[in-house]
C-alpha cells in the first residue's frame, strides 16, 4: 500500500507539469473521446486525492480523530473509481492528432513507476513522430 500511496502522492506534482500543448488541447471541443476520458480521470484523481488524508492515521491523530471504517470505504471507492477510469482512458483510442498527443502526455505524466522503461521510451518516440508531432 505504501508503494501505491507514493505513486499517488507524486502524481499531484507531476500533473502540474503537463506540457502546455496538452493542456491547450484539452480546452478544444470534445470531438475526440480521449479528451472526455482525460477529464473524467482527472476528476476521479482529484476525488481520490481528497480522500487520501482520511486514512492517514498521523493526520487523523493530529486532528483529534481516528480513522473509521467509513473513511476507509470512501478511500477505497475513490481508489477503485480512479483505477477504473485510468484503465478506461488507456483503452480510449484517440481520433485526432491532438487527442493522441494529449493521451500520450497525460499517461506519461501519470506514470510514476507503473509504466516500465520500455514504454517510457515508446512514449518519447511517439511524441517525436512526425505523425504525432505535427510535421507530417
Amino acid at each position: 500500500m505504501a508503494n501505491l500511496l507514493n505513486r499517488r502522492g507524486a502524481l499531484a506534482g507531476a500533473l502540474a507539469f503537463l506540457p502546455a500543448f496538452a493542456v491547450g488541447a484539452l480546452s478544444q471541443p470534445m470531438a475526440d473521446p480521449v479528451f472526455g476520458a482525460i477529464e473524467r480521470h482527472r476528476a476521479a484523481w482529484e476525488r481520490f486525492e481528497a480522500t487520501s488524508p482520511l486514512i492517514d492515521e498521523v493526520v487523523a491523530e493530529r486532528n483529534g480523530r481516528t480513522v473509521t471504517e467509513a473513511d476507509e470505504a470512501e478511500y477505497e471507492a475513490a481508489n477503485d473509481a480512479e483505477t477504473a477510469l485510468f484503465l478506461a482512458l488507456l483503452s480510449t483510442a484517440p481520433q485526432t492528432k491532438a487527442g493522441a498527443q494529449a493521451l500520450i502526455n497525460y499517461a506519461s505524466a501519470f506514470d510514476l513507476g507503473i509504466i516500465d522503461d520500455a514504454l517510457e521510451t515508446l512514449f518519447a518516440t511517439l511524441l517525436r513522430s512526425p505523425l504525432i508531432a505535427g510535421e507530417a
